[in-house]
């Protein structure tokens, strides 16, 4: 699984599973992003995730911390509503945090349209956990001789 590899989704199958904190942040760092290191993820009783990590971009560099909720806004759509964003020691400003919900909302829309067979029934963030329930695609294939895309 990855974002912004080069990829072609077929079918669907039902899945229910679970997913530790532990796994999901494992499964999103093999997959380094250009500008995000060493991410790590909490999942909170709240319902909301946290992520921590390094942002090592030629502009910017330094600890970033986030934290949001997901949401399910349709069986093929979730928005990821962010409730804090801080790089560095600083909290972002509210129209660059608005600038970063529109991209992790675009993330979002992009993922669903390359993967027709991935749906949402359910989406829970429960203490070191998220449980998920819906459909995933039967195949993946990776496109010989892509390059993942930088993440941000």
């Amino acid at each position: 699984w990855c974002m912004k590899c080069d990829y072609i989704s077929s079918g669907s199958v039902p899945v229910g599973t679970e997913i530790t904190q532990e796994e999901f942040t494992a499964n999103f760092n093999k997959h380094k992003k250009e500008s995000l290191k060493d991410v790590q993820f909490k999942f909170n009783a709240d319902g909301t995730v946290e992520a921590s990590g390094m942002l090592e971009d030629p502009r910017l560099k330094g600890p970033v911390y986030a934290r949001g909720r997901p949401v399910v806004t349709g069986n093929r759509s979730v928005q990821f509503h962010i409730l804090y964003i801080e790089v560095g020691r600083a909290g972002m400003p509210s129209d660059q945090a608005s600038d970063m919900q529109k991209k992790a909302d675009e993330l979002a829309r992009e993922f669903f349209a390359k993967n027709p067979g991935f749906s949402v029934e359910e989406l829970v963030v429960e203490e070191g956990r998220l449980r998920f329930r819906g459909t995933y695609p039967e195949t993946i294939e990776g496109i010989p001789g892509s390059v993942p895309a930088p993440f941000i």
